[in-house]
Parts: structure tokens; C-alpha cells; sequence
């Protein structure tokens, strides 16, 4: 398992629920690294952010291999969740219990996303690539299962395994080298452009000294401020960050050299 994107450092947290979340998704790359980091059948994708429609996706980690998509959500649990037979989420709180968004509906939500991107702005076929979903409970988290069994959902020392089996039966489907190389460097690109949409998202008068996509947000939402909104500029921006993104291939060693037999295969 290659690791396509590494999980960026982080020092500072709104809260102390973003620093737990996140020391889980450092938890779950730390074991991607260790275990794959020389399994060159799939790759990885950390933090990988997309976005259709101006709907933001935050994936913790992205796997992809010749068979389809992996989606993992990593989730911060320090004492007990529970899972009821109704699928519904609970955890330990003050004694008590406190109901909880279901990770699983969140990782279904981002492959939603994720085949919109592909729909929209790569090729529609790719919109029906499998996508398995994936929830990894931190390693100090204890997880009580309803009577039947939940495949998605495990300790992340045991994703990796869970990941291995998905590899190992699903038949291929990005069929050949051309097709996986363009898989690939279009979500590099796609991630690398989410990244600087969400950054003048958060500031929309971005100096354009930042960037061609910071002078591009700023003409287009200060063009016509009368009759466009700020969510109709930047799906505007978004757009034309993306229209080129599936044309581009790849020739950066660095992004070259770790898909090689991946694309290969």
C-alpha cells in the first residue's frame, strides 16, 4: 500500500474532540504506513477532500485498487459505543448514553460525493465504480455489535486485514495501465484543487497574490455581485478548477514513481 498523501501535521484544535479525531486518523494512517507501505496493489490517500456541487467530502483515507474505491472513516472513541439492531449509534457519556451521527451513513455520504465528482467532471462510467465503506474504531474505543454481524465496522489494528479481503475477491475494474494512471492523477489533481477551494471558501476575498484560483474566485465574485451569491461563485470556481483536472496524466516523479506497478499491474 502506497501512500499517495500523507495525513498534513496538526498542532492547533478548535476543540478537544478535533484533537481526538484527528489523533485517531493519525492512528489509522500510522497503521497504513506500517503494514502497506510496500504493498504496491493499492494506494492511499489521507485526508482527502472532494467536492460536487459545492458539497464538501472529507475523507479520512481514500484506498484505491484495481478493483474500486475504499472509503475509511476513522472515529475517535474513548470509552464504548454501542450499536443497536436498528443500526443506530450510541456512546458512553457522564454514566449514561448519548446518541451519535452514524459513521457508516457519513461514509456512505462521501462515496455519494465522490461519484457526483466523477459524474460531473470525469468520466460519468466512473460514477459506478464499487465503493466499500470502511469505520475504524480508535484502538482504546470498545465497541459492543447488535446480535448479527457488522463487517464495516472494526478496530483500526484490524482495517487492514478487512482491506486485504476486499482486495483479494473484488474482480477488476479499472481494467488496464492507461485507465489506472488516469484514476489516479485525477484524484491527485481533485484533491490537490479541494484543498485550495476550501482555503478561499474560508477567506473569499483572498488576495489574488495567492493564486491563480484566488484571482479566478475573486473576478468571478465580485463580477456580478448583485445577482450571483457567494455559493453561486464558488460552485462557479469549482467548475473551472475542475474542468481540466481529468485531462491532466501525470508526469511528476513524485506522484510517478510510488503508481508505477500499481498501474502495472
Amino acid at each position: 500500500m502506497t501512500i499517495l498523501k500523507e495525513l498534513e501535521p496538526r498542532t492547533e484544535f478548535k476543540t478537544i474532540f478535533d484533537e481526538a479525531g484527528y489523533r485517531a486518523e493519525q492512528q489509522m494512517a500510522f497503521y497504513f504506513s506500517r503494514y502497506f507501505a510496500r504493498d504496491k496493489k493499492v494506494l492511499v490517500f489521507n485526508d482527502a477532500k472532494i467536492l460536487a456541487r459545492g458539497e464538501l467530502a472529507q475523507i479520512d483515507h481514500l484506498i484505491v485498487h484495481s478493483g474500486g474505491l475504499i472509503v475509511v472513516e476513522s472515529k475517535s472513541v474513548s470509552g464504548e459505543v454501542r450499536i443497536s439492531e436498528q443500526m443506530q449509534w450510541t456512546r458512553a457519556y457522564k454514566g449514561g448514553e448519548q446518541g451519535m451521527p452514524s459513521p457508516l451513513l457519513q461514509c456512505e455520504r462521501q462515496a455519494l460525493v465522490l461519484k457526483e465528482n466523477f459524474r460531473m467532471y470525469a468520466a460519468p462510467s466512473w460514477a459506478e465504480i464499487p465503493i466499500h465503506t470502511l469505520v475504524a474504531v480508535s484502538d482504546q474505543g470498545i465497541v459492543r455489535y447488535p446480535s448479527f454481524d457488522v463487517p464495516e465496522v472494526a478496530k483500526a489494528d484490524q482495517i487492514p486485514a478487512l482491506i486485504l479481503d476486499l482486495v483479494a475477491v473484488a474482480p477488476p475494474w479499472l481494467s488496464g495501465p492507461e485507465e489506472r494512471l488516469r484514476m489516479v492523477s485525477y484524484l491527485w489533481s481533485a484533491i490537490d484543487e479541494a484543498e485550495n477551494l476550501v482555503k478561499l471558501r474560508r477567506d473569499p476575498f483572498t488576495p489574488a497574490k495567492e493564486g491563480p484560483d484566488a484571482q479566478l474566485w475573486h473576478d468571478i465574485r465580485l463580477g456580478d455581485p448583485d445577482t450571483l451569491t457567494a455559493e453561486e461563485a464558488y460552485r462557479q470556481l469549482e467548475r473551472a478548477a475542475y474542468a481540466p483536472a481529468f485531462e491532466w496524466l501525470s508526469t511528476d516523479e513524485k506522484i510517478l514513481e510510488p503508481m508505477r506497478t500499481f498501474v502495472d499491474l
